[in-house]
């Protein structure tokens, strides 16, 4: 109840909160189109790379089920070791079909 009380003394600080509370509406709808695109990478992941993304470096980002494509997705779009993944994948795979690997985390970066 205090906090109520220092936010009433402090007239700026209750407008930032109450523009703050004003913007979660729209954040709502920005979440909900991350979270769309995230589920249709990790189902096009699952359809191109279903038990032929075999990761080399010990990792256990894959695209054999939707819970692990998922979070593969996650940690593309998190920026966190994305390349790792895309490289130690495109060496599971046979030279010629590589390219898709690339053509795909980079797709899935840059639109995510």
């Amino acid at each position: 109840f205090r906090l109520v009380k220092l936010l009433h003394s402090f007239p700026g600080l209750q407008r930032v909160i109450q523009m703050i509370t004003l913007s979660l509406n729209q954040i709502v709808y920005l979440v909900a189109v991350l979270v769309l695109i995230m589920v249709v990478a990790a189902l096009l992941g699952r359809e191109i790379f279903y038990r032929r993304f075999a990761p080399t470096d010990g990792t256990q980002f894959n695209f054999d089920s939707f819970p692990w494509a998922f979070i593969t997705i996650f940690v593309i779009l998190s920026g966190e070791n994305w390349n790792e993944i895309m490289y130690s994948g495109a060496g599971s795979l046979p030279p010629e079909n590589q390219w898709q690997v690339v053509l795909y985390f980079i797709v899935v970066f840059v639109v995510g």
